[in-house]
């Protein structure tokens, strides 16, 4: 699923994708269809299916601070 998960490849960098923000562990990006001003989203680097698939809560804490410094 990683290999053609949209999410997977911009984190990778297989996507010409401008970063707001990366990190060792996840990336933030501008939504390609904002519906704020400040639209943007932070994934991991790593892939899950979905929030409830992450199971590491430093991770989760790494992108909320990242969503922090970029908002």
């Amino acid at each position: 699923m990683a290999d053609t998960c949209l999410f997977c490849r911009i984190a990778r960098g297989e996507l010409p994708v401008p970063l707001l923000a990366e990190s060792a562990r996840c990336v933030a990006f501008r939504d390609i269809s904002p519906q704020a001003p400040k639209h943007f989203l932070v994934i991991p680097r790593e892939h899950f299916d979905s929030l409830n698939a992450v199971s590491d809560p430093t991770l989760i804490g790494e992108m909320m601070i990242m969503a922090r410094d970029v908002a």
